[in-house]
Order: C-alpha cells, then sequence, then structure tokens
C-alpha cells in the first residue's frame, strides 16, 4: 500500500509540474532521474537513489517529486527531521509551480496532501525525539 501512494504521489507532483508550463529537456531529464531513484529505493540501492535525486533537484530545483522522494528515503533511512524538512521543500516548490487551472489545482491539491500526510508522519517522530 505504502509503495503504491508513494507512486501515487511522485506521478501527481510531475503532472502538477507539468502543468505549470515552466519545463523543458532539463525537467524530463530530472523526471526521468526521479522514476530511476524510485526503482533503485525499492531495490534497496539508497545510495544510488540519492545520487541521482540529488542531480534530478540540480537539473530542475522546481521539480517537487525528487524533494518528496528525498523525504522518502529519509524516513526510509530513520531520519525524521531531514524527512520533514524535504517534505517542506517539496510543497513549498509545488506550490510555486502551481497553476491556478481547474484541471492543475486539483492535481496540486492531492500533490500537497500526499506531501502533508508524509510530513505528518514526521510530526509525530521528531517530538519523540525531543
Amino acid at each position: 500500500m505504502r509503495l503504491i501512494l508513494m507512486l501515487v504521489g511522485v506521478a501527481l507532483m510531475m503532472v502538477v509540474t507539468l502543468a505549470a508550463g515552466r519545463l523543458g529537456s532539463a525537467t524530463e531529464q530530472a523526471m526521468s532521474e526521479v522514476l530511476r531513484a524510485e526503482l533503485l529505493m525499492i531495490a534497496g540501492e539508497d545510495d544510488k537513489a540519492e545520487r541521482l535525486l540529488r542531480r534530478a533537484i540540480r537539473r530542475q530545483p522546481l521539480l517537487g517529486a525528487a524533494h518528496h522522494m528525498i523525504g522518502r528515503l529519509r524516513l526510509k533511512q530513520g531520519r525524521p527531521l531531514e524527512a520533514r524538512r524535504a517534505f517542506i521543500d517539496a510543497r513549498r516548490v509545488v506550490a510555486e509551480t502551481a497553476s491556478v487551472g481547474s484541471a492543475s489545482l486539483d492535481g496540486w491539491r492531492t500533490a500537497t496532501s500526499v506531501i502533508a500526510l508524509d510530513e505528518a508522519a514526521t510530526t509525530g517522530a521528531d517530538s519523540r525525539r525531543g
């Protein structure tokens, strides 16, 4: 179930970014890197996945999916504070790239809901670390 939610979240954030109209070939390359990183994470190749995600963010800093996946990676690594920061970054860039059109607005709402759920999951962990 988590894997499905993660895939849906990444796909929605990519759709929202595409709908924003701020994309080019660098974004397409970055999106490809995010998808490859996701597969590497599933295979347990976290170091390789992180390198791809960092490269994707360098190529396209406004790709919310890359920031979100960094957060998912940090959660997997048991680093909730860093995960929360990545989710906050993801929400910020998704909001920056969202257009006002109704189709993209629905995608934006869904993407920010996915990010907010992940961010909320880290809040309890933050308080437990105290």
